[in-house]
């Protein structure tokens, strides 16, 4: 538990809200994701993969990240993920 000296008040500044948005699409990606991030350090990724015809990359970050087309799209890779994975669980 957090000593009551350890907790902040107000609202969050832009940088946690960056930070707390790239910890959960690492989360998600390590969850719906684990075999093609693994792939893709190695600069592969398999046929089979449901990613595979997107031309996946990992970015500065590790992030999985579409190539082709996709990468001029106003579309977030993010947005585009999460739908993929909504869309996933419905099945």
């Amino acid at each position: 538990m957090l000593k009551k000296s350890n907790v902040l008040h107000g609202p969050l500044t832009s940088e946690e809200l960056s930070d707390t948005e790239r910890f959960w699409i690492q989360v998600e990606q390590e969850k719906f994701f684990p075999e093609e991030l693994k792939s893709l350090k190695d600069n592969k990724i398999e046929k089979k993969s449901p990613l595979y015809n997107y031309m996946p990359y990992l970015d500065e970050n590790g992030f999985i990240r579409l190539g082709g087309r996709l990468d001029f799209c106003n579309l977030s890779i993010q947005k585009f993920l999460v739908d993929y994975i909504d869309s996933t669980q419905r099945t």
